[in-house]
């Protein structure tokens, strides 16, 4: 079907009255919208644009896109949402694809736009937006009307990512963490240091001695070696010095070696000599204990001469130092006394005279 005025296999001819729907020029078949009486070729005017009507006062129908609210005016505009731009009378219609609502006036959850085409932002919260132009409440770590940004700082799909100490402000790009950088600083997202500098905040300079004075952005560690002449992690050795510093190092192992094999030799010689000693003292004391008990005890015989009784008494003292001697008992009699290597022996006298 041609739109209104247009006639024509490819609708390129026009109607000859611009009020009427033809199939030729000058055949008025119906009138346009807005438009009555055919038989006068459609000159006269509905009381509404947007209707269909027979007298001008009211609408028998309306024209797609409009719908009647209950007043005849067929003032109501249909939602994009609906399918083949038609509705009820009320409104009502079957919804295009991303609509929805009675009225198909809305987008599904996670749409909005034209066409209900565009996505709501990955920060709105529990993923819905405003059908109309995508605002929304944000989620933790994004910003903006959309929630499409994230807060300074952050960057990734999540804003789950630092920007890199190296940014200017600490702000980098939202997307992809690019960003102006600080000076020293170096990279698309200034998370390296320019050639020749490390460290925190990039203020270590590399050692003069790397290879194209590049080195290793957190410890400094030359990365592609040293100049000639030079060695070391850092390259802060000279060779001659590292020669130097080897041997010596062989050679204080070796004396620390030696030193220690001597301590453990002298320690078990102590060992050895104190054991001995020791074997040595518990012998000669074990000799003596029995030499003294092979060695007979002297034994001191006592004849008391009273009241023409003699009685032997042994005395036991330090007889070792008393060859032969007389003694007086307590009441002054004479008292002979006699050293011998023999057992005590007991004897009595019969006279009362003397003593043998």
């Amino acid at each position: 079907m041609c739109a209104p005025g247009k006639y024509g296999f490819t609708c390129q001819q026009t109607c000859g009255h611009s009020n009427c729907v033809c199939t030729e020029q000058w055949n008025c078949v119906s009138c346009q919208a807005g438009f009555w009486n055919k038989q006068n070729n459609c000159l006269y005017v509905c009381i509404s644009p947007a209707c269909f009507c027979l007298n001008g006062n009211n609408c028998e129908t309306c024209q797609e896109w409009f719908y009647d609210p209950g007043v005849g005016l067929c003032e109501g505009i249909c939602s994009a949402g609906c399918n083949e731009t038609k509705c009820n009378d009320d409104g009502t219609c079957t919804c295009k694809p991303y609509y929805t609502g009675n009225k198909c006036d809305s987008c599904v959850d996670g749409r909005y736009g034209s066409e209900c085409l565009a996505r709501c932002s990955k920060g709105c919260l529990a993923n819905t937006c405003s059908s109309f132009n995508g605002t929304c409440k944000c989620k933790h770590n994004f910003a903006g009307d959309k929630c499409d940004t994230c807060v300074d700082g952050l960057y990734g799909q999540n804003c789950s990512f630092t920007c890199s100490s190296g940014c200017l402000n600490d702000t980098c790009s939202s997307a992809d963490g690019k960003c102006n950088c600080k000076r020293n600083y170096d990279g698309k997202t200034c998370d390296a240091c320019v050639n020749g500098w490390y460290g925190k905040d990039c203020m270590n300079q590399c050692s003069k001695n790397c290879e194209d004075y590049i080195c290793e952005f957190n410890t400094g560690r030359c990365l592609i070696g040293c100049i000639t002449g030079y060695v070391g992690a850092n390259c802060t050795f000279s060779t001659e010095e590292h020669i130097t510093k080897k041997n010596k190092s062989e050679v204080e192992a070796a004396v620390g070696g030696l030193i220690a094999a001597v301590l453990v030799d002298v320690a078990v010689l102590s060992v050895i000599i104190i054991l001995k000693r020791r074997n040595q003292i518990h012998l000669q004391r074990t000799q003596h204990t029995i030499e003294e008990s092979d060695t007979p005890q002297p034994v001191v015989y006592a004849s008391v001469q009273e009241n023409s009784n003699s009685l032997y008494e042994e005395i036991v003292n330090n007889a070792a130092n008393n060859e032969r001697g007389i003694a007086k008992n307590d009441s002054g009699h004479g008292v002979y006394t006699e050293t011998q290597q023999v057992e005590l022996v007991m004897e009595e006298e019969i006279e009362d005279d003397c003593l043998e």
